[in-house]
């Protein structure tokens, strides 16, 4: 038996008392009423409002919410029956038509008016399109009609609710809107709106003109180059007459086949330019410049310009040469490269040497002997992945003569290293109903946290939402359920992370289920269980506690009772039998033990009742009290008598207590008592006479 079912069974005994003392406690025994219509006043069993109407009213009146049914004894009994030429039966009665009843009669026509979107509207990706339409049958206002939009997002309900840019409720204009896909092309879509009442349908056809363009332009300063020099381009990016800010790509074409690309980014104010050197190995001819931009909805601002680059006459080739180099790299990863600048096989020194990136950067390179040059750059996270071409530009002048040489090397990029790191749960197990915290943190190969991280996780295909607390490190939890407990038990973590650049990674890890069982797992099925056995298991020990202070304090009561009962039979030893206690001595303490015993009953008393009511038995509190009988029975009148008796008709000595009041005889010394007191006050006299006689001596 697990352990759900011990605490079910717990719960149970505690609460099968409680509920069979319910149910004697409001037991009534059942009685059959077979009684017919009596006119009693009283709707009695067997009599309803078909049968006897005196008793139980009338069968009648409209059903509440439903002005259309009314109750009838129709089929002999009390029921809702449908109300005849009442507008809103669903049935087209004789004098009804669709302008006074449109709930019950068909319209014959229904025109649709256009009120949104206008012809000339032209949207963006990312805009909101409103498509709102007047509907009418038979010339009167549409309620409740079936109205839809067919268009390029689909077809899609209207509504005529006041809540969907339509007017106000029930008005008969139905509208509803939604935003352009970023996937939506530029074209014109035809489109259509579709109305229908009660069968009778109509169609209103019309265009949505989808054009995802920005406005873009851009100058530059001339249209003739000579290999070498440098273009500049400025330009401003707008959308709808607004400027925004975006990257720019800047590239140029040769016979349709890319050259160069750059980028730059546009300003708040849509402003934007770039200083883009040509090299002489790049091929002379006609160009065309390109440049673009789009906003976060891929809305694409788009201009080119033709130039013409030649190359400039005079101008002397150096040789521009590398060493061997790495041709495989990753984003994060440096780059280091020796160039070697010839004339004639001569080292040519103090020359201007430029590497150009593909990302936009130029880089000079810096010499460190005669003749060569060195390069060293940190390929950013955002680097174009594949291969990429370097461009190395050489320049020197000497005097009015120009040198210059270019070369390129070509190398792969990949996606940066991305290193995840497990930091919580230590453990590879997990048991049933355990909470697991994890921990997870995304580093690049160099140590930086990862930027702008973005996870997927799933944990048995289950998807899990992960919080990042600090840069790079993730936080989320999985509770393990009984799904889990497979024939593999396995729990498979895997996590998809990546940048804000597209470097990404996959983890993945194996966690053991195990099919023990813990509290926690009880507490998150069952809390309503949970809570119950551990309230009851409050109260149980709460109410021994009680008890047993209470049986602690009774037993304390019953010994006090027992030392009192033995004193007072001392006292009583020591006065009737020994005599070694006076009168007065003996009434005192007789009443201080009385007292305290008439105070200790009472108190066993009231437990006793209590204990009684409860329906506690006490075996040890019925001997208590018979032994407290057999005392009182040993206390015999024949005793009392005696201490009360009368000799030869005098009183026997009192004396004076509180209140001067005098006390019989009850209280004076017996016979031997007397003897021992007159004893003890001959003693001083005699000693007094036997000093008297020592001294004439």
């Amino acid at each position: 038996m697990n352990k759900i079912s011990v605490f079910g069974l717990i719960f149970l005994l505690l609460l099968l008392p409680v509920g069979f003392a319910e149910l004697f406690n409001n037991y009534t025994p059942l009685i059959w009423d077979l009684s017919t219509c009596n006119n009693n006043g009283t709707c009695d069993s067997g009599e309803d409002k078909c049968t006897c109407s005196g008793d139980c009213g009338t069968c009648s009146g409209d059903v509440q919410g439903d002005v259309c049914k009314e109750y009838s004894c129709l089929t002999g009994l009390c029921r809702a029956q449908i109300k005849y030429y009442c507008c809103g039966n669903n049935i087209c009665e004789s004098g009804e038509d669709f302008a006074n009843c449109d709930s019950d009669c068909a319209p014959t026509t229904i025109t649709i008016e256009l009120l949104e979107p206008a012809d000339s509207n032209i949207f963006l990706r990312g805009d909101e399109i409103t498509f709102k339409a007047k509907v009418k049958a038979d010339g009167v206002t549409a309620r409740n009609a079936n109205v839809r939009v067919k268009t390029f997002a689909g077809d899609i309900p209207m509504y005529d609710d006041g809540n969907h840019l339509d007017g106000k409720e029930h008005d008969g204009v139905y509208g509803v809107s939604f935003l352009v896909s970023e996937l939506t092309v530029k074209a014109d879509y035809a489109s259509e709106i579709y109305a229908e009442k009660l069968g009778v349908s109509a169609v209103k056809n019309f265009i949505v003109k989808v054009n995802p363009s920005l406005d873009l332009n851009f100058e530059i300063d001339k249209n003739n180059f000579v290999l070498g020099e440098i273009i500049n381009f400025n330009g401003r990016l707008f959308k709808r007459g607004k400027p925004i800010s975006t990257v720019i790509t800047v590239s140029a074409l040769n016979k349709g086949i890319k050259i160069l690309e750059n980028k730059t980014k546009s300003d708040e104010n849509g402003f934007f330019s770039l200083e883009q050197r040509t090299s002489l190995i790049y091929p002379e001819g006609n160009w065309i410049l390109r440049v673009s931009g789009a906003d976060s909805f891929d809305n694409e601002g788009l201009k080119e310009k033709n130039i013409i680059v030649s190359r400039e006459t005079g101008t002397i080739f150096m040789d521009v040469t590398f060493s061997d180099y790495e041709k495989l790299y990753g984003r994060g990863q440096e780059i280091k490269l020796l160039v070697d600048i010839l004339f004639d096989e001569k080292p040519v020194e103090d020359a201007d040497v430029i590497a150009l990136f593909p990302d936009g950067k130029e880089v000079d390179l810096r010499m460190v002997s005669n003749g060569k040059y060195s390069l060293s750059y940190l390929i950013p996270f955002d680097f174009p992945l594949g291969e990429q071409k370097i461009l190395i530009n050489a320049r020197k002048t000497i005097g009015s003569i120009k040198y210059g040489g270019s070369n390129e090397l070509t190398i792969t990029v990949d996606n940066a290293k991305i290193i995840p790191v497990l930091l919580e749960p230590k453990k590879e197990t997990a048991a049933l109903g355990e909470e697991l915290k994890f921990k997870l943190k995304f580093s690049y190969e160099n140590g930086k946290p990862l930027n702008k991280a973005k996870v997927s996780i799933k944990i048995n295909d289950k998807n899990i939402f992960a919080a990042e607390k600090e840069q790079g490190v993730f936080y989320f939890s999985y509770v393990v359920n009984n799904e889990d407990l497979s024939e593999a038990r396995q729990l498979l973590l895997n996590v998809k992370a990546s940048d804000a650049f597209g470097n990404s990674i996959t983890f993945t890890k194996l966690f053991e289920v195990t099919g023990e069982l813990t509290l926690e797992y009880y507490f998150r099925e069952n809390p309503l269980l949970f809570l119950s056995v551990i309230f009851a298991f409050v109260f149980i020990i709460v109410v021994i506690i009680v008890i047993r202070k209470r049986m602690d304090r009774l037993s304390s009561l019953k010994k006090r009772k027992k030392d009192l009962e033995k004193l007072k039979s001392d006292l009583q030893e020591k006065y009737f039998n020994l005599g070694a206690v006076g009168n007065e001595q003996y009434y005192s303490l007789l009443s201080q033990y009385s007292s305290e015993l008439r105070d200790i009953d009472s108190a066993i008393e009231s437990f006793k009742k209590t204990q009684e009511t409860e329906g506690i038995k006490d075996v040890e509190d019925e001997e208590v009290f018979g032994e407290r009988k057999k005392v009182e029975d040993s206390f015999d009148d024949k005793e009392l008598e005696s201490m009360f008796k009368v000799k030869d008709g005098k009183k026997q000595n009192t004396f004076k207590v509180q209140g001067d009041e005098e006390i019989p005889g009850l209280f004076s010394m017996p016979k031997k008592a007397k003897e021992t007191e007159k004893k003890s006050e001959e003693q001083p006299e005699k000693k007094e006479n036997e000093t008297h006689l020592k001294k004439a001596v």
